[in-house]
């Protein structure tokens, strides 16, 4: 019993944060559409999308342990996004737009990027397990860790790489995708509250740094160094991306260092964040048109409502698979009923 305590407390920690995350992924999106209107607000989504996401990457890479488990979560993520992504194209064709199936509709550029990591990662096991004593050395990771960071780095320069096949996205948070995949999936990270700390400071410097000198569209990574805003794509833009990587490292190592290593009674639903991340979309779709009606809503009142939505919209992921089951339940119960009925019984 003893053995086992320490892994639930570690997948006790990385449920606690996951569930953290999911959170500001859906505040995230609730902010949205009225950060132009506030600079508290802007400030808070500019926070929001300094680290999220890359620790996302970081905890899916964190997860994978052989090129089975690579193989399993690019099927899933594939699996889900060609359906998703055609009736998401389908859609927004009708109502008007101009998508493709290459171009990722919103959120689902996160499927696709993890796809294409899932297949690297595979490659890289696959290699591990041919070559152990060869390729499973820190050397080896760490050149791989800074080559792909030099190489998102060098690629915002290039037009072409931009949202199509959110390559873009695959290459700028590459780099956390492979930290995850090498380091020791029973990491006690406690030991880093120090580091964590300094990680902290620099996280809060970078942001003071950037100020409203870089443009939020920096944070997407979604397209190169001039679609982005950048006012100097030259060393600036090579400068800002590295120093991003930093700055999301700091504050991802200090949230991994301090997270709650204790199971909480809400740590359940952190366990599975892809429901609300897949669902949570229409959702907030739906509930920021009716936010419509009222114009004169103040930006902390939004601020609250978004906060309000965010976890409602978790809770009712969390929700829903047990009242599916639960219907299902009073449904075969009818159903027994009825075969049991005596003919002529109403």
């Amino acid at each position: 019993m003893e053995a086992k305590n320490p892994i639930k407390k570690r997948d006790a920690v990385y449920c606690n944060l996951k569930l953290f995350l999911i959170f500001l992924v859906i505040y995230g999106h609730m902010l949205e559409g009225r950060i132009c209107e506030s600079a508290p607000l802007m400030q808070i989504y500019r926070m929001i999308y300094s680290f999220h996401m890359p620790l996302f990457l970081f905890l899916s890479g964190l997860f994978l342990t052989d090129s089975g488990r690579c193989f399993q979560q690019m099927k899933q993520m594939l699996v889900l996004y060609f359906p998703l992504q055609s009736a998401a194209v389908f859609l927004c064709n009708l109502l008007g737009g101009h998508f493709s199936l290459w171009v990722p509709v919103w959120h689902l550029w996160y499927l696709l990027s993890l796809a294409s990591m899932d297949l690297l990662g595979l490659l890289w096991c696959r290699l591990v397990e041919r070559f152990p004593l060869r390729m499973d050395k820190g050397t080896i990771k760490a050149g791989i860790v800074i080559g792909s960071l030099l190489l998102s780095c060098g690629m915002g320069y290039v037009p072409a790489v931009g949202r199509f096949f959110s390559l873009s996205r695959t290459l700028c948070f590459l780099p956390y995708f492979f930290l995850g995949l090498f380091l020791p999936k029973d990491m006690d990270w406690k030991k880093f509250r120090p580091a964590g700390l300094a990680g902290l400071c620099v996280w809060l410097v970078l942001l003071g740094l950037w100020g409203s000198r870089v443009p939020v569209n920096f944070f997407y990574q979604a397209d190169c160094y001039a679609l982005s805003g950048i006012a100097d794509a030259g060393v600036c833009g090579f400068l800002c991306r590295l120093l991003s990587f930093f700055q999301a490292s700091g504050m991802g190592l200090f949230l991994l260092a301090f997270a709650a290593d204790s199971r909480l009674s809400a740590s359940r639903l952190g366990a599975d964040t892809l429901v609300p991340f897949l669902v949570h979309a229409p959702l907030v779709g739906v509930i920021v048109r009716l936010a419509d009606f009222f114009p004169e809503m103040s930006a902390g009142r939004w601020n609250f409502f978004s906060v309000a939505a965010g976890i409602y919209v978790i809770y009712l992921c969390y929700k829903l698979p047990q009242w599916r089951r639960q219907m299902c339940r009073i449904a075969a119960g009818r159903r027994e009923m009825r075969d049991g009925d005596v003919p002529g019984n109403l």
